[in-house]
């Protein structure tokens, strides 16, 4: 009798910890990624969600949260030669988590590389004089259009940009 009465305790707190295992609480501004026998199944959202313990499980954990990433371009030439500097910051903000969830641990770096080579590629087809005369805001609305387009495949979306370019007069 005591046997059993052991044996049922066991099953019950077996129980209670899977029940436990099969909560999960998002944070806001937070996606998790759940895997379900190795493959994607779903991504969770800020609230309570369960899931199933032993089959399904959280793979990633992505800040949505909007970021701020300093960037700092390396001395740049225009199409004519003219060296120009670009420095500033740009905004960013992870839309699809399951996109997201392959760069993670890169993603920071990868949004100030392709700042920093879309920026030199932009200056790059500008001679000092168009250059010159254009606004940071018109350059800086031109790098956002090019930053999207190729930030969507990590999910990610670039919010905002304010680079400032400075040669001998080429701050806008």
């Amino acid at each position: 009798m005591e046997g059993l009465v052991y044996a049922l305790a066991a099953v019950a707190v077996l129980l209670l910890l899977l029940g436990l295992a099969s909560v999960r609480r998002v944070p806001d501004g937070q996606s998790f990624t759940v895997n379900r026998m190795g493959r994607f199944h779903r991504t969770l959202g800020p609230g309570v969600h369960l899931i199933v313990p032993l089959i399904d499980r959280v793979t990633h954990k992505i800040n949505t949260l909007g970021r701020k990433l300093a960037v700092h371009c390396r001395p740049l030439k225009t199409k004519d030669e003219h060296p120009v500097l670009a420095d500033g910051v740009i905004y960013f903000q992870v839309l699809d988590p399951r996109k997201a969830a392959h760069y993670q641990r890169r993603i920071e770096e990868a949004a100030q590389d392709l700042a920093e080579t879309t920026t030199a590629e932009l200056v790059q087809q500008m001679t000092y004089d168009a250059l010159s005369h254009r606004t940071s805001r018109e350059l800086n609305t031109w790098l956002l259009g090019m930053l999207n387009r190729s930030s969507t495949e990590w999910g990610v979306r670039v919010t905002r940009i304010d680079l400032k370019f400075s040669g001998d007069e080429a701050s806008g």
